[in-house]
């Protein structure tokens, strides 16, 4: 009887009774040869620039067997490798020059390109060429074990809160979201499942905080809304906060529940009511409603000193050495700096009632020029006032004041220095000649 061969590898398939004596060189070429090919074979193939047929051979060596195909040459155009159309897997790699792709297709199909410089693997399905992997390349490592790739897709969970907990595991995505209304949190995995380094970016963009805590219970961080947070499992071990690394994810600092805003102010603010402000006259003022607002036109500047600058040419600037910032409504501080006041110099007074507010300065002076009143405000405080009398001094007319201590002549060049208070039992009003 005569032999046939198998339709996909074309291995020699003996009739019964055939080859008697001479069928073990035939078994040998087909498990030790053409099997062997097909599944180990890697064979350079010179592409040439046309159309290339490879070689199908039954009970033979051939070039469509093989299992790795290197096609060289140089090109320049693309062009065609036509396969038999029968089922096999193939990895094929276009090492010609040109920089064209070829197309790996049975005589009748359509068949896939495979760009010069790439490898991909690819079957016939008896009909036509298609894709063995989607993917149009293989993720490979460099000497150093660096890997390049456009982008990578990281894993991605979302989570309404709803004042409960979510507990997280080590097949958990790395990209965990949490959106709605209240607060929520977040059970990070028990680290002895967990390799060292493995890690979770948690984004908050609910209204409420999310609280982040250990496998034990113990907080890691808390997230205020519109915070980010990557926490890094830093010990395989232990069930605390010691196992994990919290860092925001923009590397800036925050204490937890606190969040930073910077939109033309910055403001520095937590759930406990607490934020600080930097006015743009050149004061911090707070208590329990602290905060750092800049106005716009001003930018803030750190550099040894921290600076406040603007448009309209006004600054305030801290000093390069260590010191402490005092508030303006906070008993007990004790201040061991002096300060320069610049006296509000009203001008020359001749008429009407001088009014005397403590809020604007604490050093005023005017020259009298013709008589007036003084007065003094509303407003509590100390003023130390210079009346310096010119040619047309008039008489000064004192209204207003619980007690008056002393008396104003109408000398020229004559000059007192008045000792001003404003308080709950009243106003006082001292007049000290300095001539």
């Amino acid at each position: 009887m005569t032999s046939t061969f198998s339709p996909a590898l074309g291995l020699e398939l003996m009739a019964t009774g055939d080859q008697s004596g001479t069928w073990g060189d035939t078994t040998n070429t087909n498990l030790g040869t053409l099997l062997e090919q097909a599944i180990t074979g890697v064979v350079s193939i010179a592409q040439g620039d046309a159309t290339l047929t490879l070689t199908v051979a039954n009970g033979a060596s051939d070039q469509a067997r093989n299992a790795v195909i290197n096609l060289t040459g140089a090109m320049t155009a693309g062009r065609n490798v036509i396969v038999p159309t029968s089922n096999k897997l193939y990895l094929f790699k276009n090492s010609t020059t040109g920089g064209f792709a070829t197309t790996i297709k049975t005589a009748a199909g359509s068949g896939v390109a495979i760009a010069a410089g790439t490898s991909q693997w690819v079957y016939c399905d008896g009909t036509n060429v298609v894709q063995g992997l989607t993917g149009s390349t293989f993720l490979s490592a460099d000497v150093n074990n660096n890997l390049a790739l456009n982008n990578f897709l990281e894993g991605f969970a979302t989570t309404a809160t709803a004042a409960g907990t979510t507990t997280l595991t080590v097949a958990s995505a790395y990209l965990q979201y949490f959106t709605g209304s209240t607060t929520q949190t977040v059970a990070l995995p028990v680290t002895s499942t967990l390799v060292l380094g493995q890690a979770y970016l948690i984004t908050n963009l609910s209204t409420g905080l999310v609280t982040i805590n250990s496998s034990g219970g113990n907080a890691v961080v808390i997230l205020a809304t519109g915070t980010s947070v990557l926490v890094t499992c830093t010990i395989i071990s232990g069930t605390t906060a010691a196992s994990w690394d919290a860092t925001s994810y923009s590397g800036t600092t925050v204490v937890s529940g606190k969040k930073l805003t910077v939109s033309n102010s910055l403001t520095l603010a937590g759930t406990d009511g607490k934020s600080l402000t930097l006015s743009n006259t050149g004061t911090i003022a707070g208590g329990d409603a602290w905060t750092l607002a800049i106005a716009a036109s001003k930018t803030l500047t750190v550099s040894n000193t921290l600076t406040l600058a603007g448009t309209d040419s006004t600054t305030m600037t801290f000093p390069s050495s260590s010191a402490a910032v005092a508030a303006l409504d906070l008993a007990n501080q004790v201040i061991t700096g002096g300060a320069r006041v610049t006296s509000n110099a009203v001008g020359t007074v001749s008429s009407g009632t001088e009014t005397l507010d403590p809020g604007t300065r604490p050093l005023w002076d005017y020259t009298n020029g013709g008589a007036h009143t003084l007065a003094p405000g509303t407003n509590r405080g100390t003023i130390v006032l210079d009346i310096t009398n010119n040619g047309s001094a008039g008489a000064i007319t004192t209204s207003g004041w619980t007690k008056v201590v002393g008396a104003f002549d109408t000398t020229n060049g004559h000059v007192f220095r008045c000792f001003c208070s404003i308080g709950a039992g009243g106003s006082l009003l001292v007049i000290q000649p300095l001539f």
